[in-house]
């Protein structure tokens, strides 16, 4: 149970600290964290009055579950020191992003509903990728600190 709320705290936290992702490469100009969450809000609402607020709930939900598959992956890669965590929580911060910011620059740069927004797709894709990086590191971090161990997963995989 103690792993589930540490778990829960560090996602919050590291979900908390995804929009300084977007201030690490100023030279790119990439979109503030509010315009970010308002391009994602709007895709879905296809309107940008009300795109914030659901950009911002998207992102506080998906970085919460996520919480959840870090910490899984964490336990099924292994993970003995800080520096792995970390190493892991990097890695699957990138990979995520990476794979999440080819998407959306796919889909973004033909059907946004909001043409600024499509004009802008690879500042979002750039975007995306720093924000999981973040969201990997600072899940490392709390992990590594916390111990957070899912070791029951580990053994599940090994018995199919």
């Amino acid at each position: 149970m103690a792993d589930l709320v540490l778990t829960l705290v560090a996602g919050v936290v590291a979900t908390a600290l995804m929009p300084l992702g977007l201030y690490a490469l100023p030279p790119f100009g990439l979109l503030s964290p509010p315009e970010q969450a308002r391009a994602f809000g709007s895709f879905m609402t296809r309107r940008e009055d009300n795109a914030l607020i659901r950009g911002l709930v998207l992102g506080i939900v998906v970085g919460l579950v996520w919480a959840f598959v870090y910490a899984a992956l964490l336990s099924v890669f292994g993970h003995k020191t800080m520096g792995a965590y970390i190493l892991l929580g990097f890695l699957f911060g990138a990979f995520f992003g990476e794979s999440l910011s080819m998407a959306t620059a796919l889909v973004f740069a033909d059907n946004h509903p909001i043409p600024r927004f499509q004009e802008n797709a690879w500042r979002i894709a750039l975007g995306t990728v720093m924000i999981h990086i973040v969201h990997g590191v600072v899940m490392g971090v709390m992990l590594g600190a916390y111990g957070v161990d899912y070791a029951f997963i580990p053994k599940l995989i090994l018995l199919q």
